[in-house]
This record gives structure tokens, C-alpha cells and sequence, in this order.
């Protein structure tokens, strides 16, 4: 399996996971900096009124590699500029599992 591959691959698994809980995924394919943008609408009830909070997520994939390498991916992703109602992300991808890092 390419270098490529493998990065679809987990792009793929990443996108998944974000809308089984029920984001609204966009693949960023070919980008080199972030992989993934998600949106996700949530509606909470205080004080009898219905509040509506918008929640974007900024994502950068990573295989497993080195702290070297995912913190020039923490420096890219925090130089992007992205409004700041974005929470920016970096996941690894070990051992069947994403760690994820908040910027």
C-alpha cells in the first residue's frame, strides 16, 4: 500500500467517525495542510429556551510518526487562517487508533 493509500485511508476512517456522530464532513483532498473541515449544529435547552451552537472543526491527519513532525503540522495548522470559531485539530493515526491534539 502507497504513502497515498494509506493517507486516503485514514481520511476516509477519520470522515466516518465525525458524521456517525453527526457532523457534516468535508474532505480537503490533495491539500498538504488540513485534510478535514466538519460542522456540526447542536441545540441546547437552558432556561426553557432553545440555544443553537455552531461547532467547526479544523482537522490535519497524520500517520504514526514523530513529535518532530507533528509539531511542524501544530505550527502549519496554527499559522492557517481559519475565523476563530474553528477548533483546530491534528489526529494520529496509532496503532488502529487517532489521537487527537487541540491547537
Amino acid at each position: 500500500m502507497t504513502q497515498y493509500q494509506r493517507g486516503y485511508r485514514i481520511e476516509r476512517l477519520a470522515k466516518k467517525k465525525l458524521e456517525n456522530k453527526g457532523y457534516y464532513v468535508v474532505r480537503s483532498a490533495g491539500s498538504h495542510g488540513i485534510d478535514l473541515f466538519a460542522f456540526k449544529r447542536k441545540e441546547s435547552h437552558f432556561l426553557e429556551e432553545e440555544l443553537e451552537l455552531d461547532i467547526f472543526r479544523a482537522i490535519m491527519l497524520t500517520l504514526n510518526t514523530t513529535k518532530s513532525k507533528i509539531r511542524k503540522d501544530a505550527e502549519m495548522l496554527i499559522d492557517a487562517r481559519l475565523p476563530d470559531l474553528f477548533r483546530k485539530e491534528i489526529w494520529v493515526y496509532k496503532r488502529g487508533k487517532f489521537e487527537i491534539t487541540y491547537i
